[in-house]
Parts: structure tokens; sequence; C-alpha cells
């Protein structure tokens, strides 16, 4: 799905695709790049090997400014020619290199050559282009992206209360890079998300205690509101606005995806073992989980509650469990939870 990767680089503007995992590269601050016609040679790709193209409230814009990838695979989107058909009044000062933009009660001024924080923009030919985490958080729009290039942006009713999505789920794959990036996954891979957090992510327990990342656990159930916009990617990628931990803060959870290969009552204890891959550092390729009465079972597809009576061989599944198993091989262990995924 080559076109699932491309819009895990492009949809948040600051997104990687490396290898098989995607990742998130959320520094704060991108440096201002000047760039001459000459000297920036950047093949516009889509799916379909077409340019992007851009539509404002369901009308395209001309070609005379037309969006690009940059150096960095972050989408560049020209500023003027979209504030303009979201109605803001553009005022450019040459002597200053200053763009000003007005509409209502938003002022926002940008200043060529200064560095500003959570946005990229570069200066190209006379054009200012910026990305699409400006167009979505200053603009106050809404973007999505199409299989064929087109890149549609709405105005966003300011007086309607949504500007989020809530959903609740267990945490099945935390992945950090280079100690500035973290990718939290929800639900797994089928019928899951996949969350950017980055510092501007609010983080905190029922009671209202301010957490951080590192308090997030394989198998916590975690509510979050995250963006509207996501990437149409497999599971898709939405940055995480708020994060609520449902519960204790659990600590040292371990995990294995992969099947079920065996099911018993050992001991009149219902067992199965999974067989598969870790999850998490300290997890295990191959693992027998004993069922107790505070394991819960919960199929993705529906979020309904689950018997052990009702899983069968064969099932893909997300186990957790604590660190508390046998030196035996495979190991054993108590589930503490399993998500069914099919």
């Amino acid at each position: 799905m080559k076109h699932a990767k491309l819009f895990s680089i492009t949809l948040l503007g600051t997104l990687l695709t490396i290898g098989n995992s995607t990742y998130a590269n959320t520094g704060n601050i991108n440096p201002i790049s000047n760039l001459n016609e000459e000297d920036f040679q950047i093949e516009l790709y889509t799916t379909q090997n077409m340019p992007y193209k851009v539509e404002v409230n369901g009308s395209f814009l001309s070609n005379e400014a037309t969006p690009y990838l940059n150096k960095n695979n972050i989408l560049m989107i020209p500023l003027r020619a979209v504030a303009t058909a979201l109605d803001y009044e553009v005022i450019w000062d040459d002597q200053l290199k200053t763009v000003e933009l007005l509409k209502e009660n938003n002022k926002l001024e940008l200043i060529i050559d200064q560095e500003i924080q959570n946005f990229s923009y570069e200066f190209r030919s006379g054009i200012v282009y910026v990305d699409i985490d400006y167009i979505k958080s200053k603009l106050l729009a809404s973007l999505s992206i199409s299989d064929t290039g087109i890149v549609s942006i709405q105005e966003v009713d300011q007086d309607s209360e949504q500007d989020v999505n809530t959903e609740t789920g267990v945490i099945t794959s935390i992945s950090t890079q280079n100690d500035q990036t973290t990718l939290v996954e929800i639900n797994g891979f089928e019928y899951g998300v996949s969350l950017v957090i980055s510092d501007q992510t609010q983080i905190i327990s029922e009671d209202g205690k301010r957490l951080t990342i590192n308090d997030l656990s394989l198998g916590a159930e975690i509510q979050v509101e995250h963006d509207l916009i996501m990437t149409m990617s497999i599971p898709p990628m939405t940055n995480a606005q708020k994060i609520i931990v449902n519960g204790t803060v659990i600590d040292q959870q371990q995990g294995t995806v992969g099947t079920i290969s065996e099911m018993k009552i050992v001991d009149e204890v219902p067992q199965f073992t999974v067989l598969g891959q870790k999850i998490g550092e300290h997890g295990y390729d191959e693992i027998k989980l004993n069922i107790s009465e505070t394991t819960v079972i919960i199929n993705l597809e529906d979020q309904k509650e689950l018997s052990f009576d009702e899983l069968s061989e064969g099932t893909k599944v997300y186990a957790f469990f604590g660190p508390r198993v046998t030196k035996s091989l495979p190991p054993i262990g108590t589930a503490d939870v399993i998500l069914i995924e099919r």
C-alpha cells in the first residue's frame, strides 16, 4: 500500500515513514528556508504521479502557486491563495517582509526570516508557503487529502463546539524515535488509531493529576481527544490533544501480539498460549496465560466484552500481562487484558 505510507508522511506535515514502522517528527521549532527556484528540485508525487491541487470550500485554486513536498517531505501550501479563499485580508509589507492576515477577531502576523514554534514555512519565488498544521491551527480550517492529491480545505464553523474526536481504547503499542517522537497506538492495527504525542499533548489521570508520557503503559485504558484530521493509512494517524488514563497507572506491563495456538484448563484455571511477537522491551514471542476473575477480554471490532469460552484457536489477540511470570519455556503468567482483533 504505497499510498498509505505517502499520506502518513504528508497529512500531519511532520510525519515520517521509516521501513515498516511509522514515526512522527514533532520537533518544536522548524527552521525557515529561503529557497531559490533553481535550487529547489522536489518531485511532486501522489499515488497517481499527479501534482497536488488545492480546493477551498469546494472551489479549486489557480495553478499559479501549487503545493509541493519540501526536502523534509513536508507538504507546503501557498498561504495567500488559501487565506484569501477563506476570506482573510492579506497584507504584504515588502520592506519589512511581513505577512499580515485579518479576519474578524483573528489577526495573524508572519515575519520572514524569523522562526515560529510548531510550524514550518518557506519563502519561494516571492510566495509564502506554510505547512498543513498552520492552515489548520492558525487559519482555523479543516483539511483532508485524497488519494489523487487533492488537498481539500474547509472553513470551520467557529460556533461548533466539537473540534476534536473522542475515543476510548487500550494502548497496544508505544514507539519512540530519537527521544523526541512518540507514537501511541490504541486498539490494535486493524481497528485502532495511532496517536502522535507532542509537548502540547495534555496527559492526566482520572482525578486530574498531571502525568507524562512515561506514565503511559501497554495495556492501559485511556480516553483520548484527538484532531479531526487523520491520515488515510491503516491504522489512521492523528495528533493527540488530551489523554486521560483510566484507573491506576500500570507499571511494567508486558505484551504479546499473535494467535492463540492452544487452549486448555489447567487445575480448573482456563489457560491459552499466544504465539507471535513480543510487545515492548519485556514482552515474549510465546507465552502461556492464565485467565483470572479480573482478566478483561474485549472484541476490538465492537468493543464488547467476551468470555474465555468465546475464544478459539487461531484468533489474533493482543495479550497484556504483568511482570510476574514463571521462568519456564514458554513462561506462564496471568492475563490482565486480552484484545481480540479477528
